[in-house]
């Protein structure tokens, strides 16, 4: 994700995600009009919404270095193979597709209009012995 830096005209990079988006088949989603702009209804409809995501660097982080889960090719698959510091376990997780983005606003923040955070399939719990 980008910024855009008014004092040196140039966009900055702020942040770097990666995002697990799962289809869902019916979501309610804002309406629009012809703008963009949110008219106050919503329609049902099917549609990707964020399931979880990591943030894997950003402006502000300390130190400034790239946390090693960014998704790598391993046959038909993409494969993230990280250390969950939140949950203490080692994760494993696989896609069938990769999408890479470079966008001003962040896109998991815009899917919170779909379905709050808290409502979020997250990546499953480890079972606890």
């Amino acid at each position: 994700m980008y910024r855009n830096d008014l004092t040196e005209k140039d966009y900055k990079k702020r942040m770097i995600q990666v995002i697990w988006w799962e289809w869902k088949n019916s979501v309610l989603l804002p309406v629009k009009d012809s703008l963009g702009n949110e008219t106050g209804n919503w329609r049902r409809s099917g549609c990707f919404i964020v399931r979880d995501y990591r943030v894997i660097w950003s402006e502000s982080s300390s130190p400034q270095q790239k946390l090693s889960i960014t998704p790598r090719r391993e046959g038909k698959n993409y494969i993230c193979l990280f250390y969950d510091k939140d949950n203490r376990v080692i994760r494993m997780v696989r896609s069938g597709w990769l999408i890479t983005t470079h966008t001003i606003n962040d896109r998991e923040i815009d899917n919170r209009r779909v379905i709050r955070l808290e409502n979020r399939n997250k990546l499953i719990n480890p079972q606890k012995n």
